[in-house]
């Protein structure tokens, strides 16, 4: 690359006229491009044509350097920035580690929008491929994530997992969850008082000690609709939270989801409490946590692992493809004696290994009889087979809650097989 400085210093132009291209200057004054018009002499300062003509040439020469000169200097500027790209790899994954959508009705029909999910792929397609776990949602190819088939929330609730592959074929996934939010109106003189349509009813949520991660995990999902329109943030207090044993218990302030960070010991929570369970407030409030407008308690109980030896479990096996049977939806029940009706304990889907780990979602196994009912005319629809029948019912009875029980279902079109394992 050439470097080009024009220098005029003299008023008698036709005698001191300097034109150099230096090679050799500062980077400071190689940037700097100074030009300086050669005046014509003429015959009046004893010139003649050929001075003028050499300068004119001169002139030219330097002007098409100095346009090489920026076309190169662009060109490099083109590249180092290039450069600097090129030195920020792209980062394959999800946008958030996980994904909350609420709802405001119990069935939710086909085509349903619920929001939307980012994933990078860094790929040449800039649109990624999902695969949620639970078959009756859908994701579209920019993220959009709708109703498959008509969904009931029996529990409130449902969650599944989303997996998406990027450019190197590999698999990524996140937990998506979307909950009901129900409204339940009260007069309008207690909404004043209470400035809130009404605090949620929580259950008792037990959660067994020294229970396996990862962590941190959810917990449950509170919902506290209020008579305001601007943003509500929410916050816990209590003991586990900002009490000790501090940061046990966390709160996202928008989605008011709970999360334990760590494992639970019975034998430590009893040195602050005189029954082995956590009592947490929650709280809602404006954005610069003045205004509280609303409460609610949540009682979380440490079971003991002795005194809940016993435990659940199923796997469903596909036997016509000799592949454990993903995404089939079941519903646990228990016979309530006196009434001699089912009530449901929980609703899962199985996962990719044909299991339900959170089959009793920390209910206490009892003695009684149950009942495990497969949607397997679903399952096999969405595979886009033909099956016989709609559903599988399989009631056993439990003797003993201090043992393990293991019901497996050995599943085909046309028939089925179960028994207890071990």
């Amino acid at each position: 690359m050439y470097r080009i400085s024009a220098l005029l210093h003299s008023p008698n132009l036709a005698n001191t006229a300097r034109i150099g291209c230096a090679a050799h200057l500062p980077l400071s004054q190689q940037l700097e491009l100074i030009y300086l018009p050669l005046p014509v002499p003429g015959p009046s300062e004893g010139g003649s044509s050929e001075p003028h003509s050499a300068h004119r040439k001169c002139l030219g020469s330097l002007q098409n350097m100095t346009f090489s000169c920026h076309l190169a200097l662009f060109l490099f500027v083109i590249k180092v920035a290039n450069g600097l790209a090129e030195d920020a790899p792209c980062e394959p994954g999800f946008k958030e580690e996980r994904y909350a959508f609420s709802v405001t009705r119990k069935v939710l029909e086909r085509g349903r929008v619920l929001g939307k999910v980012s994933f990078e792929p860094c790929a040449s397609r800039s649109r990624a491929l999902y695969s949620p776990q639970d078959r009756r949602f859908q994701v579209s190819s920019d993220g959009t994530m709708t109703v498959k088939r008509q969904v009931t929330l029996h529990d409130s609730s449902v969650q599944f997992g989303l997996s998406a592959w990027d450019g190197a074929g590999k698999k990524h996934s996140v937990p998506v969850f979307i909950w009901n939010e129900q409204e339940q109106e009260i007069p309008s003189n207690e909404r004043k008082i209470m400035r809130q349509k009404r605090d949620r009813v929580i259950p008792p949520i037990r959660i067994s000690e020294n229970e396996r991660g990862p962590y941190p995990k959810r917990v449950v999902q509170i919902s506290l609709t209020l008579d305001k329109e601007e943003r509500v943030f929410y916050s816990i207090t209590g003991p586990g939270a900002d009490i000790p044993p501090v940061g046990v218990f966390t709160v996202e302030e928008k989605t008011v989801w709970l999360w334990v960070t760590r494992p639970l010991d019975r034998e430590v929570t009893a040195v602050y409490n005189t029954v082995p369970e956590y009592t947490l407030t929650i709280k809602a409030a404006d954005q610069e946590g003045k205004g509280l407008y609303a409460t609610a308690k949540a009682v979380i109980t440490v079971t003991d692992t002795k005194e809940m030896s016993g435990s659940l479990t199923t796997h469903v096996l596909n036997t016509a493809s000799g592949i454990p049977a993903r995404g089939l939806t079941l519903t646990l029940s228990k016979l309530d004696t006196p009434q001699g009706k089912w009530v449901q304990l929980s609703r899962s889907v199985t996962d990719e290994d044909g299991r339900c780990p959170s089959l009793l979602r920390g209910v206490p196994l009892t003695a009684g009889t149950y009942q495990l009912r497969f949607d397997t005319g679903e399952y096999w629809k969405q595979l886009q087979q033909e099956s016989f029948y709609p559903y599988v019912e399989i009631v056993f009875t439990i003797t003993d809650p201090k043992q393990k029980y293991h019901v497996p279902l050995l599943l085909s079109p046309y028939s089925y097989t179960t028994y207890r394992g071990s």
